[in-house]
């Protein structure tokens, strides 16, 4: 199995954060290696069957990606940026207050995100936190069993704080007006992991391509589908929806060049493939 040394995951575990300037930081958290259970029984016929999935360690941004952190991220990333069709620069959104560049980003479609990681991908020396990972490590969207593992943080039930509305109520914003939101992180409470807005507030990409059988073909050894394709995983639900949307399992999708005001996305430290393929098969150590 993937291991990262153990000079490594107390870096990255007790570090403030990947400083951006301006008072901005990206902060991310350890998502141990293991086996969780994907999927729910009863809601919705994508989640089924609920499949045992293996997911190597990686780090998860600790929030979706805030308007004043993707400022600052698209400037850095303004040439690869360039290049996708509608992109309207580093603020889609407007940011007025302070409280408004610790709201969700939002108006970004797929490909600007990954266009964003891989951007840090190419700065990862630049930050001692991952100087010594940027040889097997990449900073992409999660895929859709990294979100999902990361999400429930060990848990089993639809939210991270149990079942039912008012577990969802502890930790996610849902049924909203349409007009409320997104907004500001860290709002409510975090996830057993230290991850905030896991259930709500914003839909958030993962770069999964969308397959409605997706946990019949997972197998444990595999943790993800990453085939190239059109749809694009949605994960987490949004302010404005019903709490069954918002559930760890519940799954969506969209076209990768779609822009909305409830899409959003979060940034991971995952293994490269060349990596994860090399480690693949080997005893842990």
């Amino acid at each position: 199995a993937l291991i990262a040394t153990a000079s490594q995951v107390l870096i990255l575990m007790h570090y403030s954060g990947l400083p951006l300037g301006e008072g901005e930081e990206l902060v991310f958290r350890h998502i141990p290696a293991g086996t969780f259970r994907m999927g729910a029984r009863g809601y919705e016929a994508n989640e089924e069957p609920v499949t045992e999935v293996f997911v190597e360690e990686f780090w998860m941004g600790e929030t979706p990606v805030t308007r004043g952190q993707y400022r600052i991220l698209a400037e850095w990333a303004e040439k690869k940026l360039q290049k996708v069709e509608g992109f309207a620069g580093g603020e889609p959104n407007s940011i007025e207050t302070e409280e408004d560049a610790r709201r969700s980003v939002t108006e970004v479609n797929w490909h600007e995100a990954i266009g964003v990681g891989s951007e840090l991908t190419r700065r990862m020396g630049d930050f001692e936190a991952l100087r010594d990972l940027r040889d097997d490590f990449v900073i992409n969207l999660p895929t859709e069993a990294q979100w999902e593992r990361a999400c429930r943080a060990g848990t089993e039930t639809e939210y991270s704080a149990g079942d039912g509305a008012i577990a969802l109520e502890e930790v996610g914003y849902f049924g909203r007006d349409r007009d409320s939101g997104p907004f500001p992180v860290k709002g409510k409470s975090p996830n057993c992991w230290d991850l905030w807005d896991c259930h709500g507030n914003v839909l958030e990409w993962c770069q999964s391509e969308w397959e409605s059988g997706a946990t019949r073909l997972l197998v444990p050894s595999e943790g993800g589908i990453e085939r190239e394709g059109e749809g694009r995983v949605l994960r987490c639900g949004a302010w404005l929806n019903f709490a069954r949307v918002c559930r760890s399992a519940f799954r969506d999708w969209d076209w990768p060049g779609i822009r909305a005001r409830f899409y959003g996305f979060r940034l991971a430290v995952v293994p490269s493939p060349t990596f994860a393929e090399a480690s693949a098969g080997k005893p842990s150590s």
